[in-house]
């Protein structure tokens, strides 16, 4: 619509931003539907939106209020770094994979293990980090759903491909189950983790499992 008719881009825009029901609540389509091109045209609107986003109405000022405060979690990105010295298997592990909407290497990094690979069916689902700016609620219940399918499907333990996607999973597990209804206490580690411990890393205070909030148990054992 805007490609068509420019000269409403403000009027649609609007619309676009509304905090009940806007664009902050999309979750990416790219791993949905064959048209990749689609998902490209809805990033450009989210795009279009938040260079829209002025202190002239409330739910702008609201808006803008909040990308002040909060910053937008980047749940995609990853280092292509695999492990160089393997000293320790995961022979009799079930590891689970999130990997979001981009590429990962989690795959080969469990072969590597030799775990075996639990696959769940949100295990390329959007977390929606742009919603954390209206309603954290959102992703919170996306998050708790890919832990309740990988605990469903006998998993140990989840894998990410970054930090930050690690914190979120495993700093707000208790909000979760809230929502969910149900014990989680599912242990997640980041990719930069997981190639220590392949690498014979045991300093719990150097992998940083010490700052964890649920307790990575095998470990323990």
């Amino acid at each position: 619509l805007i490609e068509k008719r420019f000269e409403l881009k403000k009027e649609i825009l609007e619309k676009v931003i509304n905090t009940d029901n806007g664009i902050w609540y999309h979750t990416s389509i790219a791993n949905r539907v064959l048209d990749k091109k689609l998902e490209e045209k809805i990033q450009k609107v989210i795009y279009l939106a938040h260079r829209h986003i002025k202190p002239k109405s409330l739910i702008s000022k609201k808006i803008a209020t909040l990308c002040k405060r909060k910053e937008i979690k980047d749940f995609e990105t990853f280092n292509t770094v695999s492990a160089s010295n393997v000293v320790q298997s995961f022979d009799a592990f079930n590891i689970a994979a999130y990997h979001g909407t981009g590429e990962s290497q989690l795959n080969e990094l469990i072969d590597v293990s030799r775990a075996s690979c639990v696959q769940i069916p949100s295990q390329y689902e959007d977390l929606a980090s742009h919603s954390l700016l209206i309603d954290e609620n959102f992703s919170y219940k996306i998050a708790g759903d890919i832990i309740m399918q990988a605990k469903d499907n006998n998993a140990d333990f989840i894998l990410v491909k970054n930090e930050t996607t690690k914190v979120f999973f495993d700093q707000n597990q208790s909000k979760m189950e809230k929502i969910a209804g149900r014990e989680l206490g599912m242990s997640v580690l980041s990719q930069e983790q997981f190639i220590q411990l392949l690498e014979g890393e045991k300093d719990t205070s150097k992998l940083g499992l010490n700052q964890h909030k649920v307790p990575v148990t095998f470990f323990a054992k």
